[in-house]
């Protein structure tokens, strides 16, 4: 695994022209309520070469991932395609679980996975959350100790295109 030497900006996840999937997955052991994570990653097709066909090609690859699992951590993941048209944060428990996830969600996008595009801030651990440290009105802190691992299963996929104001569901869990 190498450092990639550019900014993470640019090649944002998120983007007003080009179309992105938003991979839901959700807590398998719900103590105080079923806690979610998602990655978000772009296609290469702009928003009108996104059509009929393409869609269901990407509801056959997501129910393809049904039964794919993630155990989230602290643990930050930053992987920029070699082309630079996507990157994606991810954060899991250990770094062979990164790659155990990223695998198939970029053969989903068509895209090869490739380990060398996958960067690890090792300097410190770093929680994607922020948390009150005393309560505001009545409302109490959360109590959730966020530095556990949480094993998530995959549950929902929005495909997201700029013109349309809802996404496309492409593959929901049925339990």
């Amino acid at each position: 695994m190498q450092i990639v030497g550019e900014s993470y900006y640019w090649w944002d996840s998120v983007s007003t022209y080009l179309p992105t999937l938003c991979l839901v997955f959700c807590e398998i052991n719900v103590e105080q309520g079923p806690r979610r994570t998602q990655i978000k990653v772009r296609l290469k097709e702009k928003n009108e070469e996104v059509g009929d066909a393409e869609i269901n090609r990407l509801r056959s690859s997501c129910a393809a991932l049904s039964s794919l699992t993630d155990t989230y951590g602290i643990v930050r993941a930053n992987y920029v395609n070699h082309d630079k048209w996507f990157k994606t944060t991810v954060f899991c428990a250990d770094p062979p679980n990164v790659e155990r996830v990223l695998q198939p969600i970029c053969g989903v996008i068509g895209d090869p996975y490739d380990d060398r595009n996958l960067s690890l801030p090792t300097a410190r651990e770093s929680p994607n959350y922020r948390k009150r440290t005393t309560s505001l009105a009545d409302v109490p802190i959360n109590t959730v100790n966020y530095h556990t691992t949480v094993v998530v299963k995959f549950y929902k996929v929005g495909l997201l295109i700029n013109e349309l104001s809802l996404p496309i569901v492409l593959f929901k869990a049925t339990s």
